[in-house]
């Protein structure tokens, strides 16, 4: 009877390879998540005052193109748009840091919400230095470059590793 409690309190969840596992306590006094994260494999747990939240920590890309593109100013108040894609990854070691501050495991949401909003703060930071002639010119380089450090400065301590920010600009 013993094994067969035990057996019906427990459950078992795989955690795939390029993901991690949170596991979080949902009753007692160690409630919440825990600080380490659960490796891929296998996890044993209780069901009924366990849960654990799976996602992703391989590299990810969204492009926000056409209605989604991102509109910026000039030093001049011109206004730039651009069709923006960014590539991004959730570091393994801070994941339990990432989902307390964001409460989200999907990516997806969290690149179109959280994320986006970001870029767009660092290309108006970055595009506000910058004639719209060089931004469209030599300067888009520079313009990539600082509004990649913006974000990558503003994620990094919250486990999001910011890797590319890439443009096609238009009028």
């Amino acid at each position: 009877w013993v094994l067969a409690a035990v057996l019906l309190l427990a459950g078992c969840e795989r955690v795939n390879v390029g993901n991690v596992g949170l596991l979080i306590n949902t009753a007692g006094s160690d409630r919440g998540l825990q600080d380490a994260p659960t490796v891929s494999g296998w996890v044993w747990y209780n069901h009924f005052t366990q849960d654990v939240i799976e996602f992703s920590t391989i590299m990810q890309t969204v492009v926000w193109t056409g209605a989604e593109a991102i509109s910026f100013g000039s030093t001049e108040g011109v206004n730039v748009a651009a069709d923006v894609s960014v590539s991004f990854r959730i570091d393994p070691t801070k994941a339990p840091k990432f989902y307390g501050k964001f409460r989200q495991a999907d990516l997806e949401e969290f690149a179109h919400g959280f994320l986006r909003n970001q870029v767009r703060d660092a290309l108006n930071e970055a595009g506000s230095t910058l004639p719209v002639t060089k931004i469209y010119g030599d300067g888009k380089t520079e313009l990539l470059h600082g509004a990649h450090k913006f974000v990558a400065d503003r994620l990094r301590d919250d486990g999001v590793l910011f890797l590319n920010i890439g443009d096609s600009f238009f009028g």
